[in-house]
């Protein structure tokens, strides 16, 4: 069986060198042996990411050059240089698992109907320490209210061309998270591949830190939404509903564990004033 070809494509826009060398070395040595990295400059202009750049090249790795036009932009001039079966996005300052692209190309291709994307748990590093477990399979209303799936995540280079690849209308939105929602549509789902596979970097100022927060991008990237798939407006109503339910069981079973808490903790706190008066002050 011929394995399915992928490519990893990397937008770049004035990373950091050392940040640059570890996601590339991470994309370069991966266990998949039919895989490419395509890395796409984004009109850097810092010298020593031009410098950076210069050397990969010319240790015989693909970059294409073009003026800056935001990640959306650079990721559907990767994808369009590249005649693979997946596609797998990974930012410049990110860093894969050397299992990653195996992991994600066995989930996909194993996995009856095919799921939209694969992605994978991620641990977080850098400004904050933390291990992001996902949901074994996401649906449109899982991510309705907001994103819950990395840019990092496997998917079929047809579903790329279906619709319509990055919308770089959204320079100021979060267009993997519009992606998402598009791939979606119609009955898709995706589904996680075992395993920690992504170590997203936390740092001041990254932009991912800044449309995060619910504020201006998140907006913009819903008004956008609301503007392109205006033809799955019923779908879409019908994912906010189940949304909506979802967060409703959530806060009933909240509300009961607290009530059911107070059954039990309830009459051991006379207990617990009287010892404590007995024990007197702390010293």
């Amino acid at each position: 069986m011929t394995m399915p070809s992928v490519a990893i494509v990397m937008p770049c826009f004035d990373e950091d060198p050392s940040n640059l060398a570890e996601s590339v070395r991470s994309a370069r040595t991966q266990t998949y042996a039919n895989s490419e990295l395509v890395i796409v400059d984004d009109g850097s202009s810092r010298p020593d990411t031009l410098r950076a750049l210069k050397s990969l090249q010319e240790d015989g790795l693909r970059i294409i050059r073009q003026e800056n036009g935001g990640p959306a932009s650079a990721r559907n001039a990767g994808i369009r240089a590249s005649s693979v079966d997946f596609i797998l996005p990974l930012d410049s300052d990110d860093i894969i698992n050397t299992e990653f692209v195996s992991a994600a190309v066995c989930t996909m291709i194993e996995t009856n109907p095919r799921p939209r994307f694969v992605y994978s748990d991620v641990e977080r590093f850098g400004g904050v320490n933390q291990l992001f477990v996902g949901d074994p399979e996401l649906r449109l209303h899982d991510i309705f209210a907001t994103n819950r799936a990395a840019s990092t995540a496997l998917y079929d280079r047809r579903e790329w061309e279906r619709v319509g690849g990055y919308d770089e209308q959204l320079r100021h939105g979060v267009e993997d998270y519009d992606f998402w929602i598009r791939l979606l549509l119609r009955e898709g789902f995706a589904k996680k591949a075992a395993g920690a596979l992504l170590r997203y970097r936390i740092a001041p100022g990254r932009r991912s830190e800044r449309v995060d927060d619910g504020g201006d991008a998140t907006t913009t990237t819903r008004n956008r939404i609301l503007e392109t798939c205006s033809e799955d407006l019923p779908e879409l109503v019908k994912a906010g509903w189940e949304c909506a339910d979802d967060l409703r069981q959530e806060l009933e079973r909240a509300t009961s564990w607290k009530r059911a808490l107070k059954r039990r903790v309830g009459p051991l706190l006379p207990l617990l004033r009287k010892a404590r008066r007995r024990i007197g002050p702390a010293a």
